[in-house]
């Protein structure tokens, strides 16, 4: 059966429709404005001076304070589907010799690890391949579902998503409450964080992302509602420490100000619940430092029209802020993500589970478990969804308008007022 999507080798020469523009401002800056000019050299060198926008990693521990320890199996067959190796470079310093390959052993002997609760059932999963008498102690802080944090040889600390179960899972069909993540969401949630960081840094906000390391693949399958199933997988990601506000989002004004950013750049965090109601749920999970996580609900869409509130708070009328307010936070089509690659052109349906990039990266999960796609097909894959817009980011600067009006998280960058 023919592979879809763009990571195919008929469609990964596919060339979308540029629609880059070289000017670089659309508003004027009056002759004089010696100030905005410098701001915006100031911009552009640091634009192009950062690499990247990822949080630095905990290393600590023992300010996991409400974390209990369990025990996780070894899975025999797991593999590394993808890996973000300079982000492994520079968070692990005293590895950075390690090739590739030697990374690839690296993150299977220290993150391939599942629950024993999910071992010992094929309720939700197909028999996981394990080994029973090879462990590792992880650590599950407070509402750690299906995440755990785990150390590596020389004490380094990853965060784990989709090892399982603490308890027995949940109902068939309920992703959150299996204990799974499958290789597609992997895939999927990989390519949400490289954006949203280069988002980030282009943007100047001082926002900053947890970083991803790496997709595994499991060696074993989740079994779906409808009798399907998907080769199930884990998300290596920088360790952190969740924050305390109500279901580990960021506060409402920091929610507020990274939905602003992002809004420009074709990207809304309300995607999960998009279809349900006449308003838009902001979904904005961070770490006890700020940094934003979790980008399952992530959704890009041509135009923002409807009012928005915080997730935790609902549908009450007070925690909704006007649209006409929030219209000036269009996406700007110098900038925004290729509604090609990243909106639903497939299903046409506007939900982060039947847009393009989940549609497609499941496809390339089932072509990898089946042995018609490897690394090199995955890499290309990200690289077909990725460049076209980072090459935007490259060529097109904020203007002087859009500076002043986005929010920033630090004063490391000046902000130009107009």
């Amino acid at each position: 059966m023919a592979i879809l999507g763009p990571f195919s080798a008929v469609s990964i020469d596919m060339k979308i429709k540029r629609r880059v523009k070289f000017n670089l401002m659309r508003s004027k800056i009056k002759a004089g404005d010696v100030f905005g000019i410098s701001v915006l050299i100031l911009y552009t060198l640091l634009v192009s001076s950062l690499s990247f926008a990822s949080t630095e990693p905990l290393r600590n521990a023992k300010l996991l304070m409400d974390a209990q320890r369990s025990r996780f199996y070894n899975l025999t067959q797991a593999k590394v589907v993808v890996a973000n190796y300079e982000l492994l470079r520079k968070d692990f310093s005293h590895l950075k010799h390690f090739s590739n390959e030697q990374w690839d052993q690296w993150l299977i002997k220290n993150a391939g690890y599942i629950s024993t609760e999910q071992q010992k059932q094929t309720y939700v999963n197909t028999q996981i391949p394990a080994n029973l008498e090879q462990y590792k102690m992880g650590l599950r802080p407070m509402a750690y579902r299906r995440a755990a944090i785990f150390r590596g040889d020389n004490n380094e600390m990853l965060d784990i998503k989709g090892v399982g179960t603490q308890d027995a899972p949940g109902p068939l069909g309920k992703d959150h409450s299996n204990g799974l993540l499958s290789v597609g969401e992997g895939i999927r949630e990989f390519l949400y964080e490289m954006v949203v960081d280069k988002i980030f840094q282009h943007s100047q906000s001082g926002f900053e992302t947890v970083g991803n390391y790496a997709v595994l693949s499991a060696g074993f399958e989740i079994k779906n509602l409808d009798g399907s199933s998907s080769p199930a997988g884990l998300l290596v990601r920088q360790a952190h420490k969740r924050s305390e506000y109500p279901l580990q989002m960021l506060s409402d004004s920091a929610s507020i100000a990274v939905e602003k950013i992002i809004r420009l750049y074709g990207l809304t965090s309300a995607g999960a619940h998009h279809l349900k109601y006449q308003f838009d749920l902001m979904n904005v999970q961070g770490s006890s430092s700020g940094a934003v996580i979790d980008f399952g609900g992530f959704l890009s869409l041509d135009h923002f029209v409807r009012p928005l509130t915080p997730f935790a708070l609902g549908w009450k009328p007070e925690a909704k802020f006007s649209k006409e307010y929030l219209m000036i936070y269009q996406p700007d089509v110098r900038l925004r993500l290729s509604p090609e690659l990243w909106g639903q052109t497939v299903t046409k349906k506007p939900d982060p589970a039947f847009d393009n990039p989940w549609i497609w990266s499941h496809d390339l999960a089932r072509a990898y478990a089946n042995g018609q796609a490897d690394q090199d097909a995955v890499k290309k894959h990200i690289d077909t969804m990725t460049s076209d817009f980072f090459k935007k980011l490259q060529l097109n600067q904020l203007s002087p308008y859009q500076l002043s009006i986005l929010p920033m998280r630090c004063h490391s960058v000046f902000r130009l007022r107009i």
